[in-house]
């Protein structure tokens, strides 16, 4: 993992729900971390065995649906999202 520690914003240094995309070689992991901050989300997918990571958007921005429905989240509506699907 890189420590890019010095490059985070206060906002991506407090605790709040994260939202993160990564990839292994067996694997696509979506995660949605609540009370972590950036670092703790990477530690998190590291603990995964993620291998390449993309941080998404917090905070308000951040849920997660599922099937019929939302697991967590919205805290407002959601212009954007990542969608996977089966072929």
């Amino acid at each position: 993992m890189l420590d890019f520690s010095a490059e985070l914003s206060d906002a991506q240094n407090r605790a709040s729900t994260r939202g993160a995309i990564a990839v292994n070689a067996t694997y696509i992991f979506l995660v949605h971390a609540k009370r972590a901050s950036v670092t703790d989300t990477a530690y998190v997918l590291q603990a995964l065995g993620a291998r390449d990571a993309l941080n998404l958007n917090g905070g308000g921005s951040t849920a997660m649906y599922f099937g019929d429905g939302y697991i967590s989240g919205p805290g407002r509506l959601l212009p954007n999202a990542v969608v996977l699907t089966k072929p």
